[in-house]
């Protein structure tokens, strides 16, 4: 899907709105040696250094060969981390192709603004143990899709391991809040490395697909299996078991709404009926705004 011809027009529609936004406000950064465009500092010329940045001016003024030390300007970077839990993939629509139609379309975004994207996907805790559970870099959004969730995530872990940016950098975690103390807990730990992060859920519209709910109402029972840990468990069914669902789902929403109030960590939603680019062209907007 993230292929289709209709999802990259949007997207390079996308791209198109997000080259015409004002560009972000200026702030101080740290600056670090390197290879940029603002001379900064001169020092002694020593055997082997790039002979190019000599600063010919000051040796006719000074006879000592001096070499111009440049400052790079650090390049905005976005980090994208996509929960890969088993529950990714229930719900119509499944979270994991929103997730990942949401992180192109931010990826797409940042690119057309020149920043650096680099987008992880969290194994799961079966596959990878804590001491070794680390995020998988993914090339594109096309491979976080691909990618299949199974098992609990190893969220939390794999947002501590990531590299911490040079300067303060944007780091969105994906998921579908159906672990609020593990989503919670990787973005004060990405706040911890450096980044800025942001928490986005993508909402499944229904528990079960309609042909399934009759199916269960039919037989007044159900089997439940746990997407996480596989155990699977048979209940009684009702009308009222999709609504204790639904308000089960509610609750935990609220579990993690308010954890990352206390943190003063940004939350936002993406409802199954939003268009994918939701959340990218609200940025874009709030940023146009911020310029006014």
């Amino acid at each position: 899907m993230l292929l289709a011809r209709e999802t990259l027009a949007r997207l390079e529609r996308l791209v198109a709105l997000a080259r015409r936004a004002p560009a972000p406000a200026p702030r101080r950064a740290r600056r670090r040696p390197g290879r940029g465009v603002e001379p900064g500092a001169r020092r002694d010329y020593a055997a082997g250094d790039d002979v190019r940045l000599i600063d010919w001016p000051a040796y006719a003024r000074l006879e000592r060969l001096l070499l111009k030390v440049v400052e790079a300007l650090p390049e905005p970077r976005l980090d994208v981390l996509l929960d890969g839990s088993a529950s990714m993939g229930r719900g119509d629509p499944p979270p994991h192709l929103r997730a990942a139609l949401c992180a192109a379309a931010l990826a797409a975004c940042a690119v057309a603004r020149e920043a650096r994207v680099t987008t992880w996907a969290a194994p799961p805790e079966a596959r990878a143990p804590a001491s070794a559970a680390r995020a998988v870099r993914a090339p594109s959004c096309a491979s976080l899709a691909e990618r299949e969730p199974a098992g609990p995530a190893a969220l939390a872990a794999a947002a501590g391991r990531l590299g911490a940016p040079a300067t303060r950098a944007t780091a969105v975690v994906l998921t579908d809040g159906l672990d609020p103390p593990g989503a919670a807990e990787a973005a004060r730990r990405l706040r911890a490395r450096g980044f800025a992060p942001v928490v986005i859920v993508c909402e499944p519209k229904d528990e079960l697909s309609p042909d399934d709910a009759a199916a269960a109402a039919e037989a007044a029972q159900v089997e439940l299996v746990d997407a996480e840990t596989g155990a699977v468990r048979r209940l009684p069914f009702a009308a009222a078991s999709l609504a204790a669902a639904k308000a089960a789902r509610q609750a935990r929403a609220l579990a993690l709404g308010r954890a990352l109030a206390a943190a003063r960590i940004p939350l936002e939603r993406l409802p199954p009926d939003a268009p994918f680019e939701a959340v990218a062209t609200g940025w874009l907007r709030r940023a146009a705004a911020e310029r006014v």
